[in-house]
């Protein structure tokens, strides 16, 4: 079967989600081996069936039960292992941990946020009491700082001495601290470093994503590495290229999951070139999704990841539309850049709506030219990575890069196109996507209608 895996993560996604919301029952380990073994009993139809039944039962197996009613007021304790560096937040460190063990019973095996005055080393155990309080549908522990102690983790230290020497030399030779700020944010993943004027410009534009490490800055890096290897063999630039984005989450981006959930991506895509397999992208986008929700259930309810998948999605479904063919090569790209940013922002716009109530139609264009800039940045940012920053020359070239960046987006946010207090409840949201992706397939006939009723849709938009 060519789509095996956007059948998986359905049924794996279903599973989890009956759990979550609606029965929760205890289930054998047994029976779900003896459901797997059943499907390679049977023959086609009922070997699919049964395959289905154990994927849904494998999500339904993993998944934890979502508490009812106001988190408890009183203080819990949690033993969990770090798996994000702390970054600045508010004077305390923030940074992802997954739940090994607590009193309540529920949140094990959970990933969540932590707020302490504490800064522990990633892939460390600490163990902590705190209170849990949710914001923007995630979970956030606080810690109480007398009761934190760490269980060192010297797992992976090459990786992690290999960043904090970059991040050193990054910091030496920086023009300033706003693009040292802009330079954390883009290379090393973290954007604690951000003034308050900076982010409100980039969330205000919608722009915020692209200080965020992710799918579309990996796969800028994979045509810069792909670009300066071209003197060399093709089959030499994938092998490197893949070395390169095994290593870069860990020792560069601050093994961040979108970072490591793209990297991963690019690395079968690779492959799959290398090897000169044909390999359809939207089963490759669902192989992933999947790897990741077995891993971890939670991730599903994950904004970043819906906010990623949900756009990549759309653009692989759109590949027809975007196929613009003109003669002028760069008006060609400029076009194609506009309908990128267009589909990717119409396709994110219900969920970012529906979480933050707000959306800016700016961010159409804006991301189109703040795109162009971050290419040669990331171009730039590769050279000075190998080069260690230690080239001063190369390290401001790529600042004064930076400097653009963000001028760019105060730029844009000085038309003050954000609209606010706008809603869309869940079963609006599920709505527009069935519209959208049925709009989408009966687009990819009338490409002409679709580009004409681009500009109107978008003057919809900056009427929100």
């Amino acid at each position: 079967m060519n789509n095996i895996f956007i059948i998986a993560f359905i049924f794996l996604v279903w599973g989890i989600l009956f759990k979550s919301y609606l029965i929760s029952v205890d289930i054998s380990i047994l029976a779900i081996i003896l459901v797997f073994i059943l499907a390679l009993a049977f023959d086609k139809h009922l070997s699919v069936l049964f395959l289905s039944f154990g994927v849904f039962l494998t999500g339904y197996y993993l998944a934890v039960p979502k508490q009812n009613g106001k988190i408890s007021n009183k203080p819990i304790f949690l033993e969990c292992k770090v798996l994000s560096y702390p970054q600045v937040y508010y004077g305390k460190y923030k940074f992802n941990c997954f739940i090994l063990d607590s009193e309540k019973s529920n949140l094990k095996h959970r990933e969540i946020t932590v707020i302490s005055d504490y800064n522990p080393k990633i892939f460390s155990n600490i163990y902590a009491f705190g209170k849990i309080k949710e914001k923007y549908g995630n979970l956030r522990f606080y810690v109480k700082k007398p009761f934190i102690k760490e269980s060192k983790n010297e797992k992976l230290s090459f990786f992690l001495k290999i960043r904090e020497y970059l991040k050193e030399n990054f910091e030496k030779n920086s023009l300033n601290d706003q693009t040292l700020a802009v330079g954390s944010a883009l290379i090393f993943g973290d954007r604690s470093y951000l003034d308050i004027e900076t982010k409100k410009a980039f969330i205000d534009t919608g722009l915020i994503h692209l200080l965020s490490i992710s799918g579309l800055h990996v796969a800028i890096i994979i045509g810069v590495l792909i670009f300066i290897l071209s003197f060399f063999s093709k089959k030499f630039a994938y092998i490197f290229t893949i070395i390169f984005l095994l290593i870069y989450p860990w020792a560069v981006a601050g093994f961040k999951v979108p970072v490591i959930r793209a990297s991963l991506m690019g690395v079968l895509y690779l492959y799959s070139k290398k090897r000169y397999l044909a390999i359809n992208p939207l089963n490759l986008l669902f192989f992933v999704a999947f790897l990741f929700t077995v891993l971890n259930p939670d991730t599903i309810f994950s904004l970043s990841f819906q906010l990623s998948f949900v756009a990549v999605f759309g653009l692989i479904l759109s590949k027809e539309i975007l196929n613009v063919r003109l003669n002028n090569k760069y008006m060609q790209y400029f076009i194609q850049s506009i309908l990128v940013s267009f589909i990717a922002a119409l396709w994110t716009a219900p969920l970012i709506i529906h979480n933050f109530h707000k959306f800016s139609p700016t961010s159409i264009f804006a991301t189109t030219f703040e795109v162009l800039i971050l290419v040669p940045y990331l171009f730039l940012s590769v050279l000075n990575i190998f080069s260690l920053f230690l080239i001063k020359p190369l390290v401001n070239l790529m600042d004064e890069i930076g400097l653009i960046f963000i001028e760019t987006a105060e730029f844009f946010d000085s038309f003050g196109f954000l609209s606010t207090d706008l809603t869309l409840n869940k079963i609006e949201v599920i709505l527009f996507y069935v519209i959208l992706v049925i709009s989408t397939i009966w687009l990819k006939r009338y490409k002409l209608i679709f580009m004409s009723g681009l500009f109107l849709i978008l003057l919809v938009l900056a009427r929100f």
